[in-house]
């Protein structure tokens, strides 16, 4: 991404454990997490909300999966639509085609590249917890007639979950009139 995307952003660099602990409404950090952060703050269609996903220059393990936690999101909080800059202008009529994918970073540097693009904060941050509907962000676009590009990792057409995700998304979207188009980069060697 470039400087001025970067700023139009507002991503920021985190050090203080406190504020880190503020920013995922948490009293302490979730042990193995320390402060040393990029914070990634979201504005919703009006250019406020407040939330904000952290990536740590460090991940603490998942003590499951045994995986880095590449993102910490808020806890006690629902998925929210991460927004670029400059995509919201796109929102309110079906002229213009869009995208949505998995992550904040590829969602602004599509749009960066052109091409008008939401951000999931994962392949089922399209719903709440627990429910089977879109997010209120995703129901406020206007769909009808619109081309949607549902992009996926270059590693999605391998994992069924992730192509999972996506495509139930993706069908909510067009019932509600978007044209769903999946989109599958070139894997890499």
């Amino acid at each position: 991404m470039t400087d001025a995307t970067i700023a139009a952003a507002g991503y920021y660099s985190v050090t203080d454990d406190d504020k880190m602990a503020r920013l995922l409404n948490v009293k302490k950090l979730p042990k193995g997490l320390h402060a040393a952060a990029l914070a990634i703050p979201f504005t919703d269609a009006d250019g406020r909300n407040g939330y904000c996903r952290l990536r740590p220059d460090r991940p603490r393990m998942n003590v499951t999966t045994k995986k880095p936690i590449k993102y910490e999101s808020p806890r006690e909080q629902p998925n929210e639509l991460y927004i670029p800059p400059g995509v919201v202008d796109h929102l309110p009529n079906a002229s213009p085609e869009i995208a949505i994918t998995e992550g904040e970073f590829k969602a602004a540097a599509s749009n960066q590249a052109g091409l008008p693009c939401l951000g999931l904060v994962g392949v089922y941050g399209w719903k709440a917890k627990g429910k089977e509907t879109l997010l209120p962000a995703l129901e406020h676009i206007e769909w009808k007639g619109r081309t949607v590009y549902m992009i996926v990792d270059s590693d999605g057409t391998e994992k069924e979950d992730v192509r999972e995700g996506m495509a139930r998304g993706g069908s909510l979207i067009k019932h509600r009139g978007g044209e769903r188009q999946a989109a599958h980069p070139p894997r890499r060697r």
